[in-house]
């Protein structure tokens, strides 16, 4: 997702689950602690570059529906491909590694803070979809929902809905195609037929401050100090006004963020979907995002605007695999 554009947990977003957790893209083959021993995608390395990184071993033997889709993560030394497959109240994940180790896992906490809700969640991908694996909901093929649920019960619920644009034939000329891969801006592609990405398009039922373990702010003493500075160095964004409001479960921490222009200054065609913020939590000042769009929808048609590739069908996934896969090990001693 583009500069982690989705409201998704961080989530939401590298992409969806690879993206809902951070984009940490590393955790256990099945997350959703299942003792299948048949897994849907089986680790492979190709000898030729024409053949596909992910191998069928298997089918959905319970006979219902569910959203499978497939991320690509590329860290400072590796390549990943990840497909996910939801179901109601399960989550199947399966990692091919393209090139490089495997990245390590982080240990940090998220947090997610709103007037009368406070959640912490795992950073990494396989503590984060074990506790939301249970509250997922297939609605349609390419729709789900899951929750993030507080201490006094209270849920965030969040929903997923996976556009899905025909790329067959579309090259690294085509403007208006943009992958979320890193490096993909450097080599040529042609997209075979059939292959598909999906733009996510995502809401929630209320409005939250998120932020993690990394994001703990030493460089401020005070909130007028983090206002101060934001104020002269966020570019071309305009503040309007600052605003803080109390959050957690009982109200008990403060949360300030600053109201943005809906555009650039510079005339950017780029949505503002979240505000810059900081959270007084436990002793603390976080720096942190106010997520405060309930409704995220992304332009499908390449025809009008950018299309922001988050996710791919099976056939995309394997061929952006592949030259991925193929570029990095061409420029590994460069």
């Amino acid at each position: 997702m583009h500069t982690k554009k989705l409201m998704l947990p961080a989530i939401i977003v590298t992409s969806l689950f690879g993206l809902v957790a951070c984009g940490c893209g590393c955790g256990s083959s099945d997350s959703s602690g299942s003792n299948d021993k048949n897994p849907i995608m089986q680790k492979d390395t190709p000898k030729k570059n024409n053949k596909p990184v992910i191998k069928k071993g298997g089918s959905n033997s319970s006979g219902t529906k569910s959203v499978k889709f497939y991320d690509i993560f590329v860290g400072s030394d590796s390549a990943e491909l990840t497909e996910a497959i939801v179901y109601d109240g399960n989550v199947k994940r399966t990692e091919t590694l393209l090139f490089g180790k495997k990245e390590k896992q982080s240990t940090n906490n998220e947090y997610y803070l709103a007037p009368n809700f406070e959640a912490v969640m795992p950073a990494n991908d396989e503590g984060f979809i074990k506790k939301i694996s249970k509250t997922t909901k297939v609605l349609s093929k390419n729709n789900f929902t899951w929750y993030i649920k507080s201490n006094n019960g209270k849920s965030l619920k969040l929903n997923m809905l996976l556009k899905e644009v025909d790329i067959s034939g579309k090259t690294e000329k085509d403007k208006n195609i943009e992958l979320e891969t890193v490096h993909s801006d450097k080599f040529t592609y042609k997209f075979p037929k059939g292959s598909s990405c999906y733009v996510v398009n995502a809401s929630h039922n209320f409005t939250y401050f998120e932020f993690d373990d990394d994001k703990h702010s030493t460089r401020y003493k005070s909130v007028q100090e983090w206002y101060d500075y934001n104020s002269e160095n966020l570019y071309n964004k305009k503040i309007i006004a600052k605003k803080t409001l109390k959050v957690g479960d009982n109200n008990q921490y403060t949360a300030t963020y600053l109201q943005l222009a809906k555009t650039d200054t510079n005339k950017s065609k780029e949505p503002i979907w979240e505000y810059p913020a900081i959270v007084e939590y436990k002793g603390k000042l976080y720096d942190a995002d106010y997520i405060f769009e309930l409704n995220h929808h992304e332009n499908t048609d390449p025809s009008k605007d950018k299309v922001y590739c988050d996710s791919y069908n099976e056939t995309g996934a394997n061929y952006l695999g592949n030259q991925i896969k193929t570029f990095l090990k061409n420029n590994k001693s460069k």
